[in-house]
């Protein structure tokens, strides 16, 4: 059976405190009062009263006339707004993506099977080209902007330079 007091006081641990029976307030509008109540009826108790407080704290139904209404020519212009900001931003990213799937091919393939490609998908060729433009737009110094300035000046000391440029870029080196 249960230790006794005593026994509990003799291994050392500290005494139990006497437990008082658990009650719960009921009230009504008329009355209030405090009734003893067994440990699984204590929870019953305490949900029945949050969920009486949640049905007085709803917001009425709307009503079929609201369900219905358009939304205002303002809030559609909006709507339509996010969608075409949203829209655009998708199809700049599938722009990206698509011009990093390219260069990840011109990169592995050879120049025989690209110009292949590029001869039988002329439009995944201008892809490529205005997914290389968005590129070095975002670039905080093109490389091929530098090299054109230094031939410059070697220009200005008179020293002649003969260059092939042979990249896919927007022949830049030729003007």
């Amino acid at each position: 059976g249960a230790p006794s007091p005593a026994a509990a006081e003799n291994d050392g641990s500290p005494p139990r405190k006497r437990q008082k029976p658990r009650t719960a307030k009921t009230s009504s509008k008329c009355e209030t009062s405090t009734k003893k109540h067994p440990e699984g009826q204590i929870d019953s108790v305490v949900r029945s009263r949050h969920k009486a407080r949640r049905s007085r704290s709803k917001k009425p139904a709307p009503t079929a006339a609201a369900q219905t209404s358009q939304p205002t020519r303002k809030e559609q212009a909006s709507a339509s707004n996010k969608l075409t900001e949203m829209r655009e931003k998708m199809q700049l990213k599938l722009q990206g993506a698509q011009f990093r799937v390219l260069n990840e091919r011109l990169y592995t393939t050879s120049g025989t099977d690209s110009f292949e490609f590029f001869k039988t998908n002329p439009k995944q060729f201008d892809l490529y080209h205005s997914g290389f433009r968005a590129q070095v737009s975002k670039w905080p110094e093109n490389p091929v902007d530098i090299f054109i300035s230094w031939l410059g000046e070697c220009a200005a000391q008179g020293k002649r330079w003969t260059v092939g440029d042979f990249g896919c870029g927007e022949a830049a080196l030729a003007t």
